[in-house]
This record gives C-alpha cells, sequence and structure tokens, in this order.
C-alpha cells in the first residue's frame, strides 16, 4: 500500500516539474526574435511544446486524485 503511495506521488511531482518546465521553456524559447516567427519548425516546436504540456498537466491532475 506504501509503495502505491510512494508511487503516486513520484509520478506527481515529476509530472507537475515537467509541466511548469515546458511552460517555462516555450516563454523562455520563443523569447528574444532570433529566429522569425513564421517559419515550420518554430510553429512544429511550439505546437510538440503544447502537446507535451497538455499531457503532462493531465498525467499531474490524475495522480493528484490518486493520491
Amino acid at each position: 500500500m506504501i509503495e502505491g503511495w510512494i508511487a503516486a506521488r513520484f509520478v506527481h511531482f515529476a509530472a507537475a516539474m515537467a509541466a511548469f518546465g515546458i511552460g517555462a521553456f516555450r516563454i523562455y524559447a520563443f523569447t528574444g526574435g532570433t529566429i522569425p516567427a513564421d517559419t515550420p519548425a518554430r510553429a512544429a516546436l511550439d505546437a510538440a511544446l503544447a502537446r507535451a504540456g497538455v499531457v503532462a498537466a493531465a498525467v499531474a491532475l490524475f495522480s493528484a486524485l490518486a493520491i
């Protein structure tokens, strides 16, 4: 029983850190203007980071409910 709770906490903390880090990286990566905003690579990176952020937030939510 205690091992499941420890695993759920680990998953929750990892997902919360990932969600925060992805959000912070999106802010950091797209400021400064070194690459034009309309490039396909930048749009693809932004879309991939957005998907990863949603997944991390969902995992954090479900692991919080599991705790």
